[in-house]
């Protein structure tokens, strides 16, 4: 049984080099490709549920799951389907995206997939997942409602007014609440689908209150996370991670990494309070370098980050 079962689409990654004369750096992205490889360095064992395209996109993608020991016998290749493609511009205001992705290998995969999967301790999906295609969301709710391995059920909310509307993303979240064990929202994301940028972090926790999710981390970028408890019987639980003082150059995959750390320090027993402060470790290093996935730590240089 593998520690760590994700749904989602695999892209191929092209990131702007600042200062550069218009070079770009290769890479990999796609958040819960990303999340698999971040546990996997942190020791987890990890499986895709996922489809590519017939191309050289797709083909890179799959020696990048071999070298990284991502388990890949639930991922499809599709005949004269294109794997996504995505470009990260820097700017004075950050890192922004820009997608080629329509009719993707990945976003026709039909609810049927589940029955491929290999069995799990954790299932793992986000809004992404869902939000690719009407047979992806079907798909993403089919395995939480029916996990194969009684596992716990992580979802992030990764919202991307691209894909789909606030209405559309609420309404999926809403009625997949009921099946997520543990929730991994961001701040951003939050204030995005509810048109409120200027959103607190206590009205986002009293957004996320009615869902019903018993465990939320919500990440806070530079100001770290918030994690609350709900017990039946007692009051929440409400503890606060600091964020990490770093020289951050790219936060790309940043969350991911901070998703991945997190369950796979769960898996090694961790508290959620105990796997969180680790979670956040990692992702600030991996701020310190471009790119996705080629900016996760290992374990052993996560420990070493002061």
């Amino acid at each position: 049984m593998l520690d760590i079962l994700a749904i989602g689409e695999a892209m191929f990654e092209f990131s702007q080099l600042t200062d550069s004369g218009g070079r770009w750096l290769e890479g990999f992205g796609g958040d819960c490709l990303n999340m698999l490889i971040a546990a996997q360095r942190a020791g987890a064992s990890t499986g895709f549920l996922s489809a590519l395209g017939d191309d050289e996109f797709g083909e890179a993608i799959f020696s990048l799951m071999q070298r990284e020991a991502v388990n890949f016998q639930a991922v499809d290749r599709i005949d004269n389907a294109d794997t996504g493609v995505y470009f990260i511009h820097h700017d004075q205001l950050g890192h922004r995206f820009s997608y080629r992705r329509k009719d993707s290998a990945a976003s026709r995969m039909q609810k049927s997939r589940w029955l491929d999967a290999p069995a799990s301790q954790w299932i793992y999906a986000s809004g992404i997942s869902q939000a690719i295609s009407p047979s992806c969301a079907a798909l993403v709710q089919e395995a939480f409602s029916n996990p194969k391995s009684g596992g716990q059920r992580a979802y992030d909310l990764n919202f991307r007014p691209r894909l789909w509307s606030p209405e559309k993303a609420q309404e999926a979240l809403i009625q997949l609440a009921p099946f997520i064990d543990v929730l991994l929202p961001s701040l951003d994301d939050i204030a995005a689908m509810t048109r409120r940028p200027s959103m607190s972090i206590e009205e986002a926790l009293q957004w996320l209150h009615p869902l019903g999710v018993e465990t939320i981390l919500l990440r806070c970028a530079a100001e770290g996370a918030v994690l609350i408890e709900y017990r039946s019987g007692h009051p929440p639980r409400v503890q606060v991670i600091p964020g990490r003082a770093v020289a951050a150059i790219d936060a790309t995959g940043a969350g991911d990494c901070f998703n991945g750390n997190f369950i796979a320090a769960r898996l090694r027993g961790l508290s959620y309070i105990e796997a969180a402060h680790e979670a956040n470790h990692a992702a600030a290093q991996s701020t310190l370098i471009y790119g996705a996935i080629g900016s996760f730590p290992k374990r052993s240089l996560t420990n070493k980050l002061g």
